[in-house]
């Protein structure tokens, strides 16, 4: 399945109030948030060879729910949307199946996460995330937060039109780096193409 996402910059001060003020002059109606928490872990094996074949190997653990995924590493680009491959297997309870010996986890992802759905008037369905973010590895631990507009149904150009609005009436910058590049570097991993 193709992840469409538009990342976005928070400046010091902002809010979730700029962004749901936001939403107008961007064509979106918003349903009402809800919040969760969301602890990511990412594997690979210690010369990186998930990363060299260009994916990603994501536990993602909420609430009751945990979810396997395989990720694309594309890149952002300038406007801060990507398109990545993505595959997502969700897990029975009970202790889960092993991996590979060969893969270890790499670092932590820590997300308390205020979510909407969103729409357009003409169809376009979405998700949009406010993430407080900590990522932890063994070079330790570092926070930020991110606005994050997701794809979920509709026309991946008519989203990058909206995902510009948006950028355009909160007048914050798009985010190009990943979640995944932010947690390798804290890692002691050099980013870049895998």
């Amino acid at each position: 399945m193709l992840e469409v996402e538009a990342k976005f910059e928070i400046p010091e001060g902002g809010s979730p109030d700029d962004f749901t003020r936001a939403c107008p002059a961007a064509g979106l109606e918003l349903d009402p948030l809800e919040t969760v928490e969301v602890v990511d872990t990412y594997f690979d094996s210690p010369d990186l060879r998930l990363r060299a074949q260009g994916q990603a190997l994501r536990l993602r653990v909420s609430g009751h729910r945990r979810i396997l995924g395989w990720k694309s590493l594309t890149p952002a680009g300038p406007d801060g949307i990507s398109a990545r491959e993505e595959e997502e297997f969700e897990m029975p309870e009970g202790p889960p199946p092993p991996l590979n010996p060969d893969l270890k986890p790499l670092f932590v992802v820590r997300q308390n996460r205020t979510q909407w759905q969103v729409q357009t008037g003409d169809g376009l369905r979405g998700e949009a995330s406010w993430d407080e973010v900590t990522w932890e590895a063994k070079g330790g631990k570092f926070a930020d937060r991110v606005l994050e507009l997701e794809l979920k149904d509709g026309n991946p150009e008519h989203f990058r039109k909206i995902a510009s609005n948006l950028g355009e009436a909160l007048g914050w910058p798009p985010a190009t780096w990943s979640k995944y590049d932010r947690g390798l570097a804290l890692a002691g991993h050099e980013l870049g193409p895998g």
